[in-house]
């Protein structure tokens, strides 16, 4: 399951990655109350904290597979490639981050293996949209 926020129309929405396309679960939930409501006020991931919305999506990652899009669910879908993302989250309180936390990591980094992972904090500057670097790195895409 890839699941991201994307911008519709200058708004974050909640979308889920099926293939080529991207399904706007917001609209979809907007669109569909009675079955899908749960989804309608997304604007990035943190609804699917709550076990009810989760459990809704992932019924829609299993249904997609094994039936197809349902024909109705089409127009809220767009090509993956056109999508413009954004954070997976909109505005945490903050990010907690384990570092060195696998041998592998370690190596990579030429770091000792330490005997405890390291934890270290981020800022919300520090989050990007996929395939976007970091705006707090000062690189620009």
């Amino acid at each position: 399951m890839k699941l991201g926020t994307l911008s519709k129309e200058g708004q974050p929405h909640l979308g889920i990655v099926l293939g080529d396309k991207v399904l706007d679960l917001t609209e979809l939930g907007r669109a569909r109350p009675a079955s899908c409501g749960l989804l309608a006020g997304a604007i990035d991931v943190s609804p699917l904290w709550s076990l009810p919305a989760r459990s809704l999506v992932d019924s829609i990652c299993k249904r997609v597979p094994e039936y197809g899009l349902p024909q109705d669910w089409e127009g809220f879908c767009e090509a993956a490639d056109a999508c413009t993302w954004l954070p997976p989250v909109a505005a945490p309180e903050k990010i907690i981050c384990i570092g060195l936390n696998y041998r592998d990591h370690a190596a990579e980094s030429k770091m000792e293996i330490p005997k405890e992972p390291v934890i270290f904090n981020k800022y919300n500057n520090a989050l990007s949209p996929w395939k976007r670097p970091s705006p707090a790195s000062g690189a620009t895409p």
